[in-house]
């Protein structure tokens, strides 16, 4: 493996098998909850924002990329609101921030 650009990564993948990424455990977690949504999904992109507004990778120079990441927010807080809704066991609707005006939604349809 000598030369290969991701030896150490591989090696500790070996060596420590039960250590998950962020994105693996979220996986999981959602899995476990019974929330699915696809690569495309808002729900994945603000996930994805989430780890770029960690990193302090985001660009705010445009008037479209703040609102892009305005949407996203709001994205991510109405999936952390269903998370905690689905956690007590609420089954009916819940807000979708993510949209323009109020939009309600089962708690097991994505946005």
């Amino acid at each position: 493996m000598e030369g290969y650009e991701f030896k150490s990564s591989i090696i500790n993948k070996i060596k420590n098998p039960y250590n998950f990424s962020i994105g693996e455990k979220m996986r999981v977690f959602f899995k476990y909850l019974e929330i699915h949504f696809d690569k495309k999904s808002i729900e994945n992109q603000a996930l994805l924002a989430r780890n770029q507004m960690t990193h302090q990778a985001i660009n705010y120079d445009t008037v479209e990329e703040q609102q892009r990441i305005k949407k996203i927010s709001d994205a991510y807080a109405t999936l952390i609101h269903r998370v905690i809704l689905k956690i007590l066991g609420y089954n009916f609707y819940y807000i979708d921030y993510s949209k323009q005006g109020i939009k309600y939604l089962h708690i097991d349809k994505n946005m």
